[in-house]
């Protein structure tokens, strides 16, 4: 590569001392474009060459410009799978290609085009001592490897590897003191910052996953003798209804309805809209907060509530009404996270944000499909895996020698094909179990294969051919222990 690039190099600055080509302030016309001028000449054969060499330049330059796209992300998930970079530069997008680093990479070079003013001559020593830079971290990085596990000649390459980086940290240096002035001062700058930073995130999550081990795993969790809901309200709207509701469900102990006062002239009207409501069976209790600290008062009520009993758990239900990104974040503040953040620091005590979407109405949306549905006569009736007998059944189609699970038999043997959407083992070690959720268009089945918590292919994402007789489990339709055949990803044609 070396050696090609010299030679491109000395090729174009021979042609450009024989042509007379000269470089321009502006950086227009380029040099191999006045190069490419003077050697193919004014004709029209000429001109078609000169608009090829022109477009062959951009399409190089495009995929030197492309490949950082593709090479950063990938770089950016390893560096921040191991804690130096913030996690989230891990995650995948739907096309599972690395999308927050391709945005940054992004914004990152938008910057710096609009910083420099897309000066080429500012640009190249960026470019230089950022790609000169990973060469020497390459070349002391590959030296230390082969140092490290000493395999075959390793002393050779040790050598080659270490007059690898110093030649490229000595290029480094020469483009950081000779370019300084023209922008190489920001590098400069930024790379024993960005080092600082780096190193101290590193800190941060290895104190975070220090933390987070610090809980005794062999210490069975223990089930609470008296669980008590405080759901916080400063209004009577649809979101304190949600949470009430989700309350409930909780099946808790005792269910709390609480109001920090901190305006009493709010509070009345409050608990006139709260005594308005019908639906509500639930008394609202004030509770007097002078110092306007909602934060502290939520911990001093989730205190007198675990004081009350040895073995009380406290779950704290906070509404949180989301009214988009941007115009939530300038128009409503962050109460609901701010207390939270401070009851969640009780040992017995676990802190729930209820949201609720006030920028759109949600609800509208699931009653018209719902009515739709009635109407339709084409209501859910299996799409979790639940069956209900004498519903009407769509005529749906499946694999040749396959029954639609939706149509599958109750109490009789059956052929079904589709796709495992979840697994789950049982956590009893003594009696293992694997169940198993399989679905297609029509609907889903459990499957259940008792005495065996893992068999391998039957996997989220796997599809499958199972044969066994329909039954019944927890209201959903089962097959227990059935016959299996694992099939390709498309589902196509079974696997031999």
């Amino acid at each position: 590569m070396s050696a090609i690039l010299g030679t491109l190099v000395a090729g174009v600055s021979w042609l450009a001392h024989e042509t007379h080509a000269v470089a321009y302030e502006t950086g227009s016309p380029t040099v191999i474009s006045q190069v490419a001028k003077a050697v193919l000449g004014d004709s029209a054969a000429g001109h078609v060459g000169f608009l090829l060499v022109q477009l062959a330049t951009m399409l190089i330059l495009y995929t030197g410009a492309n490949t950082p796209f593709n090479g950063f992300p990938f770089l950016a998930n390893f560096v921040a799978a191991d804690g130096f970079l913030p996690r989230w530069l891990t995650k995948r997008g739907h096309r599972l290609a690395f999308s927050n680093g391709i945005v940054v990479l992004t914004v990152a070079s938008l910057a710096l085009l609009i910083g420099t003013g897309a000066y080429v001559d500012k640009l190249v020593a960026f470019y230089a001592i950022g790609v000169f830079t990973g060469f020497t971290l390459a070349g002391f990085g590959m030296a230390r490897h082969y140092q490290t596990y000493r395999q075959g000649r390793w002393r050779a390459k040790v050598g080659l590897n270490l007059v690898t980086g110093a030649v490229s940290a000595l290029v480094v240096v020469i483009f950081a003191v000779t370019k300084f002035t023209e922008g190489a001062w920001l590098v400069v700058l930024v790379f024993p910052v960005m080092v600082v930073v780096l190193l101290r995130l590193h800190r941060t999550y290895q104190r975070e996953a220090a933390l987070l081990r610090a809980s005794p795993s062999a210490v069975p969790a223990a089930r609470a003798a008296r669980n008590v809901v405080l759901v916080l309200v400063d209004s009577v709207d649809l979101a304190v209804i949600r949470a009430i509701r989700y309350a409930r469900t909780l099946r808790p102990s005792e269910i709390r309805v609480v109001h920090f006062v901190i305006d009493s002239a709010h509070a009345e009207v409050l608990q006139r809209e709260w005594d308005a409501q019908p639906g509500l069976d639930l008394p609202l209790e004030l509770v007097d907060c002078p110092d306007r600290r909602l934060p502290r008062a939520a911990l001093e009520l989730v205190d007198r509530v675990l004081s009350s009993g040895e073995s009380t758990q406290a779950t704290v239900l906070l509404p949180r009404r989301s009214y988009g990104a941007l115009l939530g974040r300038l128009l409503h503040d962050r109460t609901a996270d701010d207390i939270a953040a401070a009851v969640s620091q009780v040992a017995g005590v676990a802190a729930t944000i209820v949201p609720f979407d006030a920028s759109r109405a949600p609800w509208r949306r699931v009653q018209h499909e719902a009515e739709a549905a009635l109407a339709s006569g084409t209501g859910d009736r299996n799409g979790a895996g639940s069956r209900r007998e004498g519903a009407a059944v769509a005529t749906m189609t499946a694999p040749e020698g396959c029954v639609p699970i939706a149509q599958a038999p109750h109490r009789r043997t059956a052929v079904l094909q589709g796709r495992i959407r979840s697994c789950e083992v049982s956590p009893i070690s003594g009696s293992p179990a694997l169940r198993c959720e399989l679905v297609d268009d029509s609907g889903g089945v459990t499957l259940l294969f008792y005495g065996r918590r893992a068999i391998p292919g039957i996997e989220p994402g796997a599809n499958v051919r199972v044969e066994g007789r329909v039954g019944d489990y927890r209201g959903h339709l089962a097959m227990a222990n059935p016959i299996y055949r694992l099939l390709p990803r498309d589902g196509a044609v079974p696997a031999t």
